[in-house]
């Protein structure tokens, strides 16, 4: 059964090192506890900003300006939290 899980619906556990408590469903990856769950294309977009990040940050400390992020943060709540 956990082999017809793996191949037919995608559902496994990874145990790699720092991944305990991880797994995959279908298309998402799964957070140990109730973290959440994530899609590839989220995932991409995340490793994304943060290569932004450090490429800006990189460009300022060649110019000679203390890194700064021009990018706002990704949640405000504006007091409705």
């Amino acid at each position: 059964m956990l082999h017809a899980l793996r191949v037919a619906e995608n559902k496994f556990v990874i145990d790699w090192e720092d991944w305990k408590g991880w797994r995959f469903s279908g298309r998402f990856l799964i957070a140990p506890g109730n973290a959440g769950r994530i899609l590839p294309r989220r995932l991409l977009g995340i490793l994304w900003e943060e290569r932004q990040r450090e490429r800006l940050a990189a460009f300022a400390m060649r110019q000679g300006k203390p890194p700064r992020s021009p990018l706002p943060p990704r949640e405000l709540f504006r007091g409705s939290a």
